[in-house]
């Protein structure tokens, strides 16, 4: 399932779906995602019912360009034993050292 936090408690408490075998939970834009408060929306919250109900076994991802240290300290609450991955510095987020690709599947029957 790819969602929101939003929707995807949603559809949690309204029992649409079941969060026993989960294996890997991805948190895109986590700063943002496990934040007090985006736009009137208690996202962090959100996230953090998902997270408390997933599985023992089920491996925890958030990714993020950017962490203001309060967001970073709250993400580390959610998942204690994460393994960190971080630039060596603000430099290394220059526009010119960041690029995409992007593969357009639509041609060939969606195989790349």
């Amino acid at each position: 399932m790819v969602s929101t936090p939003g929707k995807a408690v949603e559809a949690y408490t309204k029992k649409y779906i079941s969060l026993k075998h989960v294996k890997v939970f991805v948190l895109d834009e986590a700063d943002t995602m496990v934040s007090d408060t985006e736009k009137g929306r208690d996202l962090g919250s959100d996230a953090n019912v998902i997270r408390q109900d997933l599985p023992a076994t089920c491996q925890i991802m958030f990714f993020s360009a950017t962490y203001k240290p309060e967001i970073f300290k709250r993400a580390r609450e959610m998942v204690p034993r994460a393994v960190t991955f971080k630039l060596a510095s603000d430099d290394d987020l220059m526009m010119e050292k960041i690029f995409k690709v992007v593969v357009d599947v639509s041609a060939g029957g969606g195989k790349m």
